[in-house]
């Protein structure tokens, strides 16, 4: 007696390579790291994969991108306004507090004032206002020039000229030199 075996059938699948590395919980390893300043090229060390993987990670997964994208514009808007204090100083006040016993105490409260500093203001003004504070003038010239050339040389007659023998005056060197 013969006995039937059933075929196997796997679902078909897409997916062709290796496996993904991507992990749920990357968007949100990402999105603490972009706070932290790190680049694309940073969180990729990070994760141990290449940055094009993390490129491929932000078109395929709209929450890793999302999360990275957030992230980021958290610590340029952290960074900018902390250069903007800086471009125009910055008044704050420094408490110094005691342990008394059991308990700190609040014994003493200064207003400090740390004022604006040049190079901040400059680097601010280069990247809001390029146009009026950037290093780099462009400079637009307009009007006609006209360009004449002698193919001659300067000779109307156009015979070369040896320029050695043109009015030139040489010292005569003696070559024998006794020592004297």
């Amino acid at each position: 007696m013969k006995s039937k075996s059933k075929a196997i059938i796997k679902p078909f699948s897409s997916a062709v390579g290796r496996p993904t590395k991507y992990y749920s919980e990357f968007a949100t390893i990402a999105h603490k790291l972009a706070l932290l300043g790190l680049t694309d090229k940073e969180i990729a060390q990070t994760l141990s994969v290449s940055k094009s993987t993390i490129n491929l990670w932000k078109r395929e997964h709209l929450e890793f991108s999302d999360s990275l994208r957030r992230g980021k514009t958290i610590a340029d808007g952290n960074v900018a306004h902390g250069l903007y204090q800086r471009a125009v100083g910055i008044e704050y006040i420094e408490t110094t507090k005691e342990l008394v016993g059991t308990e700190l105490i609040v014994t003493k409260q200064v207003t400090k004032f740390i004022p604006p500093d040049s190079g901040a203001a400059l680097s601010f003004l280069k990247n809001r206002q390029p146009n009026l504070w950037s290093d780099k003038q462009q400079l637009e010239h307009t009007g006609t020039m006209t360009v004449t050339m002698d193919l001659n040389g300067g000779n109307a007659g156009g015979e070369e000229e040896d320029p050695l023998t043109e009015d030139t005056d040489y010292e005569e060197i003696d070559e024998t030199d006794d020592g004297e």
